[in-house]
């Protein structure tokens, strides 16, 4: 399953995730508190992370265990894809429209 993690700086909670990398959590796999977190629709990410210079929204490849809420996930193993460039994202989000530079321009 593809799906969308966001991050500041491709960082989230003190890990840093690298293109073609696979990450895996051993521990109890627990919605809002132990795994890795993303969401199944990109837009559902400003949900948790702010839209800031320093926003990084990846696209990952869901291999783990997976609980699902209502718009957000947990899993414990990923694969992190690509980093979504944000020339990319007026066709990535459906809710937001952007810049050119990358500034959010409108809302729905």
């Amino acid at each position: 399953m593809i799906a969308y993690k966001a991050t500041y700086n491709m960082t989230c909670r003190n890990i840093t995730y690298e293109v073609g990398q696979t990450y895996t959590h051993e521990k109890e796999l627990k919605l809002c508190s132990s795994g890795f977190h993303f969401c199944k629709v990109p837009d559902d990410t400003l949900n948790y992370y702010f839209y800031h210079k320093d926003y990084v929204l990846i696209e990952i490849e869901i291999i783990g265990d997976i609980i699902d809420d209502t718009d957000k996930s947990v899993t414990n193993k990923f694969k992190v894809l690509r980093v979504i460039p944000k020339e990319e994202y007026n066709s990535v989000f459906t809710r937001m429209k952007f810049n050119e530079r990358g500034n959010i321009i409108y809302r729905k």
